[in-house]
């Protein structure tokens, strides 16, 4: 129970500094420890209470039963004393484990909200690079129509050249913000 504790802060050190596989596979070890560590306890404690309702067992249990054939009631009473101490400590080491299991746990439901929020960055820069690759596609369109060698007047005018260019990326840009307006609006991003 110590050395899972001792792990358990450790652990939570380590989180505190990052995140990485190493500590998701420590403590899943550590859970599965914990986990053995308290159905012991509570299979140790269930035997104990059921040896200490069992006066049988108890009477076999005490010295002069063995050598006279009957027990002394002092004699039964130390074993019974003992017995419960021994459910006492059994069912502290089990409560504390119990503890030790609901904080890993919480530990790991930060984590988990903790690996969403970071999914969730990475989402709305994958959705700002799309809405970026989205308006410069637009204007590969119209970049691609105005170069089908189609004949016009912009062809001969270097000002028209600009201009269609100047309108091309305002476009672009315009497009790319009013996108971003729109998915902010949304709660998208």
């Amino acid at each position: 129970l110590e050395h899972c504790a001792r792990r358990s802060r450790a652990l939570e050190r380590k989180l505190q500094t990052g995140i990485e596989k190493t500590t998701f596979d420590e403590m899943r070890f550590m859970k599965q420890a914990l986990v053995q560590l308290e159905s012991r306890a509570s299979a140790v404690r269930d035997e104990l209470l059921e040896t200490l309702d069992d006066e049988d067992d108890i009477e076999r249990m005490t010295l002069s039963s063995k050598a006279t054939g009957e027990a002394k009631a002092e004699e039964q009473e130390e074993v019974e004393n003992l017995l419960e101490y021994y459910v006492q400590q059994t069912e502290a080491v089990h409560g504390a484990t119990e503890a030790l299991l609901e904080n890993t746990r919480d530990l790991d439901e930060s984590i988990s909200v903790t690996l969403s929020a970071r999914r969730l960055e990475v989402s709305k820069i994958e959705l700002m690079l799309s809405i970026a690759s989205f308006a410069a596609a637009i204007g590969a369109v119209v970049t691609g129509i105005f170069g089908m060698n189609l004949t016009s007047t912009f062809e001969s005018s270097v000002k028209a050249f600009y201009l269609c260019t100047a309108l091309l990326i305002s476009s672009c840009i315009g497009m790319s913000a009013w996108l971003y307006r729109l998915c902010r609006r949304r709660n998208i991003l």
